[in-house]
């Protein structure tokens, strides 16, 4: 959809039309939301149909110029006529052959499971691919899937003795594909945030932890009695190890005795932290592992289904 040259003039509009709302309907009334304002019983119907004109306003503004899409389907939903930006959203998620994040952010929050896997999939094709696609999950269907997930590891965790989790969308992805490889074992390393190897072992990868916390603890790595399978491993020939991250190397120098005696004939490692250029450099320093990875290295074609997959693992489970 071709964008109108006065864009920034309809942004500002929409911005003061935003404010109107805040300042002249939902602060009087203590109201969070428009939703909640049109809900209430003691707001005379004429105040409630002056709110709607104005977010029709905001919807249509958007609509025009392709902007604001987001805010305007928030106010979309809360008067209930959501089918023009709902048909803008099927239209595609482009404006002048550029990714419309507004749109992007639409799908992801409000789209059928079809529209949310196509958001991700546009994501995936601009420069920002590197950052977690959980900060475009501000409410909406993702993000109820994600936070139902983190509750059931968070209790899983609790049940069996681990950290509590920290998981991310993208965390959880790269588990459920993880898991395709068919590894023998994924060995967590437990300094704190072990989320990717919880995950694994809560939908039925053979999982094992090594302890290693040289910073208050003088003995080296050990197999730890954590997590639903407590029997020290003996023997896997395809690993996946899963580490936040490492700056030195030195917690991937010191657990690798470990691992090679388990008689492994590959090993990959996945890291799960904020630097993984720096620990795919130390990694591939060893010479140990067969394949660096990190969370955002592996595919999203099929993220929904995987977030879809994973909670259906966990209620299986009981969770």
């Amino acid at each position: 959809m071709p964008l109108r040259e006065d864009k920034d003039s309809f942004e500002d509009e929409i911005i003061a039309t935003i404010k109107k709302i805040l300042f002249e309907f939902l602060m009087p009334y203590k109201c969070k939301n428009l939703k909640e304002f049109l809900a209430r019983e003691d707001i005379p119907e004429e105040k409630k149909e002056e709110a709607r004109g104005l977010a029709r306003k905001i919807i249509d503004l958007g609509l025009q110029n392709d902007s604001d899409i987001f805010a305007a389907y928030k106010y979309s939903v809360a008067i209930g006529e959501t089918d023009g930006i709902i048909k803008r959203m099927k239209q595609g998620l482009y404006s002048n052959d550029k990714i419309n994040y507004d749109l992007v952010q639409t799908a992801l929050n409000y789209g059928n499971d079809e529209d949310m896997q196509q958001a991700v999939s546009a994501w995936r094709t601009v420069e920002s691919k590197q950052d977690s696609i959980s900060a475009f999950l501000n409410e909406g269907t993702i993000k109820k899937i994600v936070e139902r997930i983190k509750a059931s590891l968070n209790q899983y965790s609790k049940d069996y003795n681990l950290p509590k989790n920290k998981t991310l969308s993208a965390h959880i992805n790269a588990a459920m594909e993880i898991a395709k490889q068919e590894y023998d074992l994924a060995v967590g390393i437990q300094r704190g945030c072990v989320n990717v190897t919880t995950i694994l072992e809560a939908i039925g990868q053979r999982t094992r932890y090594v302890r290693y916390s040289p910073a208050w603890e003088k003995r080296g790595p050990y197999w730890e009695k954590v997590g639903r399978h407590k029997d020290k491993p003996t023997k896997a020939k395809k690993i996946i190890v899963c580490e936040d991250d490492t700056v030195t190397g030195k917690t991937l120098k010191a657990v690798q005795p470990l691992i090679e005696k388990l008689e492994p004939q590959t090993v990959d490692i996945c890291f799960m932290g904020m630097n993984p250029e720096i620990s795919r450099e130390r990694a591939e320093g060893l010479g140990f592992y067969t394949n660096v990875t990190s969370t955002m290295s592996y595919s999203f074609d099929h993220f929904v289904e995987n977030l879809r997959a994973a909670e259906a693992a966990l209620r299986e489970l009981g969770y």
